[in-house]
């Protein structure tokens, strides 16, 4: 299931007909970023709004440890990022790449209303 983050009906200029949905992974898994879907209509959809139409949400949880040879304490799967880059920003809504520690990468852009 989906958290709708915003579409661009209030939008004053051209629309695209964009949305940006958040995966809500269930409990004890992260997702990967944010989903943006772009309507084919002509005019904005009035209902099913709330979800997008056809998506795979890509979310994932770190099982128990299992030792690795020559390593005495493996470093975790998944690490929260240290930092955000902006990417794109347009009135209210900005998508931020994240910054990984060393070794790991982002798998996924989110989106934020909020500097």
């Amino acid at each position: 299931s989906y958290t709708k983050m915003w579409d661009d009906r209030s939008n004053s200029s051209k629309l695209c007909h964009a949305s940006i949905f958040r995966p809500r992974p269930p409990h004890g898994f992260r997702f990967f970023g944010d989903y943006a879907e772009r309507t084919l209509l002509h005019h904005p959809l009035t209902h099913n709004f709330e979800n997008p139409a056809s998506s795979i949400p890509l979310v994932v949880r770190e099982e128990a440890k299992e030792p690795i040879a020559g390593l005495r304490n493996p470093p975790p799967l998944l690490s929260l990022p240290k930092d955000y880059t902006k990417l794109w920003s347009r009135g209210p809504v900005s998508i931020w790449k994240p910054n990984p520690p060393e070794q790991y990468v982002a798998l996924g852009c989110v989106m934020s209303t909020k500097e």
